[in-house]
């Protein structure tokens, strides 16, 4: 899975990078994978952008709940939903000249930015079965850190680019039990209809102050979207019912509590409002009585 993911990040850096810089031909520079260590700048003939995977666990704010069940004859198999894993890399670029290695770390920085969503053209492997990947560049993190990642490698401080790229990992566990029959009495009306049963496409709108929320990151369940200009956003392959959707604006992450495609109305606590645990509440409902969203946690990129 690994393997895939850095020729997936290859392939789009390869394929993107010569058309953001200018004078640089797709067999221009090499892409590494190796680490950055005291060793690593001898060995390199020509300009290296160097992509050091240093960190993996699990993501999870977007831990599945849902098991998914298929029934066959006189069997019932429960299967258990993949785990998110959010994979760092280190993003550095190496050259004879430091006009060089800035350059092409803009570039690459440029196209990873310009790519939230890895493109499916580019995806190898298991990857490519269906599921988004998402990635999140540059994001605050502490300058500690990012020295003692050096010290560890025995190097100089170099300008690096963090990038977190979430891809699911498949685990394989499913418990197959027979098929438990039973009666009952359903009573219903000319107009009823029976819910859905699979994913399907969830459309709502985020709002702040009344005003349409634009370029909110917008993720449930396995799948993550943007608003547009209007505040809407579209979601596929969403189970419906309990969910829990969270919405990035910025550096600042909020978490809801949503009852899909019903509660697909999500209202942002105004800018001034405190970021804390169990803000909010389901408040006063609004106009036209549409159900929204309950928030239950906000909090503030550090």
């Amino acid at each position: 899975m690994l393997n895939e993911l850095d020729e997936s990040l290859k392939t789009l850096l390869v394929q993107d990078l010569p058309r953001v810089i200018e004078r640089i031909e797709a067999d221009g520079f090499d892409i590494s994978f190796d680490v950055p260590n005291r060793d690593f700048r001898a060995r390199l003939t020509r300009p290296t952008l160097c992509l050091y995977l240093y960190n993996i666990q699990e993501n999870r704010d977007l831990r599945g709940r849902v098991w998914s069940v298929s029934r066959q004859d006189s069997a019932v198999t429960t299967r258990r939903p993949a785990v998110r894993l959010d994979c760092s890399y280190m993003v550095t670029a190496w050259s004879n000249e430091v006009e060089d290695e800035h350059r092409l770390l803009t570039g690459a920085t440029r196209v990873l930015f310009r790519n939230p969503v890895l493109p499916a053209e580019v995806l190898q492997g298991s990857l490519a079965d269906g599921y988004e990947i998402s990635t999140e560049v540059a994001q605050p993190e502490s300058f500690k850190d990012v020295v003692d990642i050096w010290s560890v490698l025995d190097n100089d401080l170099h300008p690096s680019v963090r990038v977190t790229v979430t891809l699911p990992l498949e685990l394989d566990v499913e418990y197959a039990t027979p098929t438990v029959s039973d009666r009952g009495l359903r009573l219903d009306g000319p107009n009823w209809r029976p819910p859905p049963q699979g994913p399907q496409r969830v459309t709502g709108r985020v709002e702040r102050d009344g005003q349409p929320v634009i370029g909110a990151v917008i993720r449930a369940d396995y799948s993550s979207t943007h608003t547009d200009d209007r505040g809407e956003y579209k979601l596929d392959n969403v189970m419906p019912g309990k969910q829990l959707l969270w919405v990035r604006l910025g550096a600042s992450f909020h978490q809801f509590e949503v009852d899909l495609p019903d509660e697909s109305l999500i209202i942002l606590p105004s800018e001034g409002e405190a970021l804390e645990d169990n803000a909010g509440g389901p408040g006063s409902p609004p106009p036209g009585n549409r159900p929204r969203a309950r928030r239950v946690r906000s909090r503030q990129q550090e």
